[in-house]
């Protein structure tokens, strides 16, 4: 039998806090246990709903910038979130904005839920234009509650376009902590890479400083999104505050983040991010070392704030002293070859060799 996923789990973390914020009588236990279920295929058919059964609970999920296909986390939690909401008997609709010139709303496969997509001219891609057609579009479905995703520094924007429901922010990573990035994560070739400490909850002007002096290093989608919000003004951060302190409760994915945002908001859940096992299922056989230990990299090699120079590094240290390991990676290897990676080029050159299907770290490395 398939056990559940940890989607499962996260969804039905989240179905029971929205029932105990919102005073709802469904408890934990009915939530889990129902999803548990489903998600192992042991309910076959739902039943028809009798004249007395009230309507399904209705929950909006709105992001700014939401793709689909994506490997980007942010947006696969965002759209397993709404599917597995979906299957718990929530009447859930994902609201998502489709602007051409920044390449967010592309869908080009068929979504695991239902879904809104709110198309934005040059004329309308605006704090205003957004905040309407936000506002119009989840008014119009009349939810019971929000939940505002996947949307960096536009939480705000986004939480005041649905303020006249109650609403649950759920945060990616660091977004609304880490103005620049998402992830605290400062590098430079002077003195290399570090992690920032800070928060711009409580020191927006470091902060202020921060994204003026490293503006460069976050990517031109981060630039363009900070200048959409308006992040250098004071009416950007009244407005993330307010977001954050009536919001029926902060969603963060582990501890750190959650006491980064306890005193700014009345209540903050922990609810880790989960994924959905299936998508692996039924993945060809590889040839795999018999006996070797073997570490998964699973993840962008060429953005420098996934780490992987680091596991990359730590391998060539560990291949002088053992051999019987394998460190699979994900993606398109021989392009991360041709790349100016933080590793000795002579190292690198002597240590690893390229075959026809897959890329050699003496026997270590393979491409997924």
């Amino acid at each position: 039998m398939r056990s559940a996923s940890a989607t499962t789990i996260q969804s039905a973390e989240i179905a029971c806090l929205i029932d105990s914020a919102l005073g709802l009588g469904r408890s934990r236990a009915d939530v889990l246990n129902r999803r548990l279920l489903e998600a192992d295929a042991r309910i076959d058919e739902v039943s028809e709903p009798s004249a007395t059964t009230p309507p399904p609970f209705r929950l909006a999920i709105v992001s700014l910038l939401f793709n689909w296909p994506s490997t980007g986390g942010g947006i696969v939690h965002t759209a397993e979130l709404a599917q597995f909401l979906s299957l718990d008997g929530y009447d859930v609709c994902h609201f998502f904005a489709v602007y051409e010139p920044w390449s967010v709303g592309t869908v080009t496969e068929s979504l695991p839920h239902n879904s809104c997509a709110i198309q934005f001219c040059d004329q309308s891609w605006n704090r205003e234009g957004i905040h309407t057609a936000f506002q119009n579009a989840v008014d119009a479905f009349q939810p019971d509650a929000v939940i505002v995703t996947d949307s960096w520094n536009s939480k705000g924007m986004l939480a005041s376009a649905v303020s006249s429901h109650p609403y649950f922010l759920r945060l990616a990573a660091m977004e609304c902590i880490c103005p620049l990035n998402n992830v605290r994560l400062l590098a430079d070739r002077e003195s290399g890479i570090r992690q920032c400490r800070k928060s711009q909850l409580s020191t927006r002007e470091e902060c202020l400083s921060c994204v003026k002096t490293n503006a460069h290093s976050s990517g031109s989608l981060h630039a363009d999104e900070r200048e959409l919000v308006g992040f250098g003004e004071d009416a950007f951060y009244l407005e993330l505050r307010e977001a954050f302190a009536n919001a029926e409760a902060i969603l963060v994915v582990n501890p750190l983040i959650g006491a980064l945002c306890e005193p700014y908001a009345k209540d903050v859940r922990v609810i880790p991010s989960g994924f959905d096992a299936r998508r692996f299922d039924n993945l060809p056989d590889r040839n795999l070392r018999e006996g070797a230990w073997r570490i998964l990299f699973a993840g962008l090699v060429h953005e420098l704030m996934k780490g992987f120079h680091v596991i990359l590094e730590a391998c060539c240290r560990l291949w002088d002293v053992r051999q019987d390991f394998e460190l699979h990676v994900t993606g398109d290897f021989e392009k991360l070859l041709m790349r100016d990676i933080p590793i000795a080029p002579v190292r690198r050159q002597e240590k690893w060799g390229l075959a026809n299907d897959h890329t050699e770290f003496g026997r270590t490395i393979s491409k997924s």
